[in-house]
C-alpha cells in the first residue's frame, strides 16, 4: 500500500465519522426538541389547571364577603361608567355653545336676507333704467 492509498483510507475513514457524527447531532436534536416540547406542554397543563384552582379558591374566598366583594364591583363599574358619560356640566356647556351658534346662525340669515332685498331692488332699478333708455332709443328712431 502505498502512502496515497494510506492517506486516501484515512480521509474518507474521518469522512464518514463527520458524516455520522453529523447524523447523529441531527438526530439527538430533533429528539430532544420533541422531548422538551412534549415536557414544555405538559407543564403548561398542570400550571394551568393550578393557577384555575387558585383563582377558584381566591374567588369563593372574594364571594364569602360579599359586601367586600360586591363595594369593589360597584366602585370599578361606577368608574368605568362615569368615564364614558358625560357630566351635567359637559351638558350645559354643550347647550351653552349650540344656543350661542345659533344666535350667529340667525344674524347670518338676517344680513343674508337683507343682502338679498338689496340685490333686488337694484334689480328692479336695473330694469326701470333699461326701459327709459329704450324708450329714448326708440324716441330717437323715430325722429
Amino acid at each position: 500500500m502505498t502512502p496515497d492509498e494510506m492517506s486516501e483510507k484515512i480521509t474518507g475513514y474521518y469522512d464518514k465519522l463527520i458524516d455520522v457524527l453529523i447524523a447523529l447531532f441531527a438526530i439527538f436534536t430533533f429528539l430532544s426538541y420533541i422531548v422538551v416540547n412534549r415536557r414544555f406542554k405538559q407543564q403548561y397543563e398542570s400550571d394551568k389547571e393550578e393557577i384555575k384552582k387558585s383563582l377558584e379558591i381566591t374567588l369563593k374566598d372574594y364571594l364569602k364577603d360579599s359586601s367586600d366583594f360586591r363595594s369593589r364591583v360597584v366602585s370599578s363599574l361606577k368608574s368605568e361608567v362615569d368615564d364614558m358619560l358625560a357630566s351635567r356640566d359637559d351638558i350645559t356647556t354643550l347647550n351653552s355653545e349650540i344656543k350661542e351658534h345659533g344666535e350667529y346662525i340667525d344674524l347670518l340669515i338676517s344680513y343674508i336676507d337683507e343682502i338679498r332685498e338689496e340685490i333686488d331692488s337694484n334689480a328692479f332699478i336695473d330694469d326701470e333704467q333699461n326701459d327709459e333708455l329704450e324708450a329714448a332709443a326708440a324716441a330717437e328712431e323715430t325722429e
